[in-house]
């Protein structure tokens, strides 16, 4: 749900910010400690998650890509994950975001 989220407030907002850059981004399953206070979960990430998952860094290379290539200058209102364009779901070009805010 928060991807088809992130989706649809970055369509809504490329459709309100004319002059702005604004694209989302999948960072993909990345450790970064969130269940540390759920120790069976905990456990079972600090063991498998270091195999299956990124590290933070790892993470964040899509993000710090989008923000600094100078690729993506006027390109918005599009999703991204490891480092090349991937597609939004198609229900998310048709939620009327502004309706659901007010």
């Amino acid at each position: 749900r928060s991807k088809f989220g992130n989706a649809v407030h970055t369509l809504y907002l490329h459709g309100r910010l004319k002059h702005a850059t604004v694209n989302c981004m999948e960072p993909g399953a990345v450790s970064t400690g969130i269940f540390r206070l759920d120790r069976p979960m905990d456990w079972f990430l600090s063991r498998i998650g270091k195999i299956v998952m990124l590290n933070c860094e790892e993470g964040a290379i899509t993000a710090i890509w989008l923000a600094l290539s100078p690729d993506f200058q006027g390109v918005s209102g599009r999703m991204f994950a490891d480092l090349r364009e991937t597609r939004m779901n198609s229900l998310a070009y048709t939620v009327d975001f502004a309706a659901i805010m007010k």
